[in-house]
């Protein structure tokens, strides 16, 4: 999506809201598109960064009319005033919606599928080393393998299995980390679009 078609869409989006703060919104993000031209990015990274214009546009048409609600405008009486709260907290209860279902759930499942990773690596470096040792040092591996040869083919198939456990772990601790910072952004995001 290039800067014409994310303003449009964001404009479109923005109807509802009267043209003096839909003007104020679209030159903030004009703006921020000029500014990112200037620093070499394209139009569609700048617009990929900003997400979607409907779900931005969301996000001020529920602020306007909790704004209308709680400082309502001269002569403005208890019907409209519970229009913009009942229509403030079905936009609110749509963006739940949508976190709920659509981010959500794909963040348990990522998180899921990293505990079982943490789980199967952690298991393989540990098991890996305990029969590295016990190959290396004897002990129980002399009642179990008759010979040297296979001593030393079994410690080094632990201590290959132990490091690519290892390496797995390591893996897993940078997307884990990685993923940690993502959602904390997201966190802050939404808890900045409610209290705005």
């Amino acid at each position: 999506m290039n800067e014409q078609e994310f303003i449009t869409e964001l404009t479109r989006a923005l109807s509802s809201l009267p043209l003096d703060q839909r003007e104020d919104i679209l030159g903030e993000y004009r703006s921020h598109f000029f500014e990112g031209k200037e620093r070499g990015k394209s139009e569609e990274d700048i617009a990929k960064a900003f997400g979607d214009p409907k779900g931005i546009a969301r996000t001020y048409v529920a602020d306007y009319h909790f704004e209308q609600w709680q400082t309502p405008t001269k002569g403005q009486g208890v019907g409209k005033s519970f229009y913009h709260l009942g229509s403030g907290l079905i936009i609110m209860f749509s963006l739940l919606f949508f976190n709920f279902f659509f981010i959500l759930w794909p963040v348990l499942i990522f998180a899921f599928i990293l505990c079982v990773g943490w789980f199967l690596f952690g298991i393989l470096t540990f098991l890996g080393g305990v029969f590295a040792i016990v190959s290396l040092f004897g002990g129980l591996s002399e009642l179990v393998l008759p010979n040297v040869s296979t001593q030393f083919a079994l410690f080094f198939y632990s201590l290959g299995t132990a490091l690519v456990g290892s390496i797995g772990l390591v893996a897993l601790y940078t997307v884990s980390r990685l993923s940690i910072n993502g959602i904390q952004k997201y966190i802050r995001l939404n808890i900045n679009l409610v209290t705005a």
